[in-house]
């Protein structure tokens, strides 16, 4: 059981792989029935996760991900993230039309509510209460993505 330090040593080497593209590393700290948890209305499991973690690294190689003001209830940790890149690099969503050029927006910003569940020394869960407001993002599509130029892709972005 991940308790104390433990979760918060697990949580910080989790975010820390992620963010240095160490696929092996990620999941070898999360559990096999891992998801994430959004105002989006279905969870992710772990591989579609994955898969869109993978394109956000290759859009932004200069990801940068740093947790604080953790705080533990059971076997849950409350965490603040700030996510900091650059999108510079061409990629491929899977249900895009094109390739999405590179926009050159700078991220930088907090987001503040999520909780991490555990479960047997491993990552069972993120949980993300709100989505952050970013100034260019809009509508129900995910700040990041629309900053990335999403919404350019499938035309709907001033």
């Amino acid at each position: 059981m991940a308790t104390g330090s433990n979760k918060e040593d697990t949580l910080k080497a989790f975010f820390e792989a992620v963010a240095g593209a160490k696929w092996d590393k990620v999941e070898s700290l999360t559990s096999s029935d891992f998801s994430l948890l959004s105002p989006i209305p279905m969870p992710i499991g772990l591989s579609t996760w994955l898969m869109f973690q993978r394109i956000i690294n290759q859009a932004m190689p200069d990801l940068a991900l740093e947790i604080s003001n953790l705080e533990g209830k059971e076997e849950r940790l409350e965490f603040t993230l700030k996510v900091s890149g650059t999108h510079t690099e061409e990629v491929q969503l899977p249900m895009a039309p094109q390739k999405m050029a590179p926009t050159n927006y700078k991220v930088d910003v907090p987001i503040e509510g999520l909780s991490a569940g555990f479960k047997e020394g491993k990552i069972s869960d993120l949980k993300i209460n709100n989505l952050p407001s970013i100034p260019g993002a809009e509508g129900g599509i995910p700040p990041l993505a629309s900053l990335m130029g999403m919404l350019n892709i499938f035309g709907t972005q001033k």
